[in-house]
């Protein structure tokens, strides 16, 4: 996490991202692998592109100031991943959780009575998991909000 802000030309910062905007998903991949020293195979374009260039700008203006880096590593995990392993993960009213799955985007919005999606309230992630997918899901882990862990062959980590 770079901390301290550093002096750039935001001309030059502009003409980077553009660059990056009209690239495609493999040479995105190309570059995410040399920036962040691992495999990017999973992430849709729009993920990748994201965050390139969050990347790029925290390289060239600074990253998070002290108290928002305090903020993240309090509700990351110890790997850097969102929630603690299922242990007591509390999403606040009016977050907002967003999944690509087969070339879609779900959006949920948390609120007061439960999970809106598609203009509809649900009780509960899993029940909006299923609608999705079509399958039994744990609605926390398949929204990112649970680590995977002992996960079936299909990744859903329980029965169908």
């Amino acid at each position: 996490m770079t901390i301290a802000r550093q002096s750039a030309d935001p001309v030059s910062v502009r003409k980077e991202i553009a660059k990056l905007q009209s690239l495609k998903l493999e040479a995105l991949r190309t570059i995410w692998r040399s920036k962040f020293k691992r495999d990017g195979d999973g992430l849709s374009r729009d993920i990748l592109l994201r965050m390139l260039i969050w990347r790029i700008q925290e390289q060239a203006f600074g990253g998070y100031d002290r108290s928002t880096g305090i903020a993240l590593k309090r509700y990351s995990g110890n790997d850097g991943n969102l929630g603690d392993g299922g242990n007591s993960r509390h999403v606040q009213t009016g977050s907002v959780l967003v999944r690509e799955y087969q070339g879609a985007r779900h959006t949920v919005t948390v609120v007061p009575n439960g999970f809106e999606w598609r203009e509809q309230i649900y009780s509960n992630l899993s029940r909006i998991a299923r609608e999705i997918t079509g399958v039994k899901w744990n609605g926390p882990r398949f929204f990112g909000l649970r680590q995977m862990k002992n996960t079936d062959a299909d990744g859903r980590g329980g029965r169908a």
